[in-house]
């Protein structure tokens, strides 16, 4: 009985462990025409990719909750990187800068 009670613990932790959680991600970037990548960091593989139109992009869907993920931008060699805690974000690639993400809160705030 212990065996089965501990298998079902695992299962349960292992299963809440991977709630899937919407992640809106938007961003300017000065240089249309190239293209925006979101890269899972944990496989490392592109999961969408879109070209800048009018200075703008955005990225929208679902993913692991704290997934490790990034944007990069065509021609650079550096990443933006987040962990996608389902607060959207907002990305400067001119600058390097990122918005909303929940690590710029102070301790005990909570999200809107």
């Amino acid at each position: 009985m212990k065996k089965v009670l501990f298998l079902a613990t695992f299962v349960v932790a292992a299963v809440s462990s991977m709630a899937q959680v919407k992640y809106a991600i938007s961003g300017t970037y000065t240089e249309n025409g190239k293209k925006v990548y979101l890269i899972d960091l944990l496989t490392g593989k592109a999961i969408d990719s879109m070209v800048v139109a009018d200075g703008k992009f955005s990225f929208t869907g679902t993913a692991d909750k704290d997934a490790l993920m990034a944007v990069k931008a065509e021609k650079r060699s550096w990443m933006i990187d987040f962990f996608n805690d389902g607060t959207p974000v907002i990305i400067n690639v001119n600058d390097s800068t990122l918005k909303g993400f929940s690590a710029e809160r102070a301790p005990g705030e909570v999200g809107s």
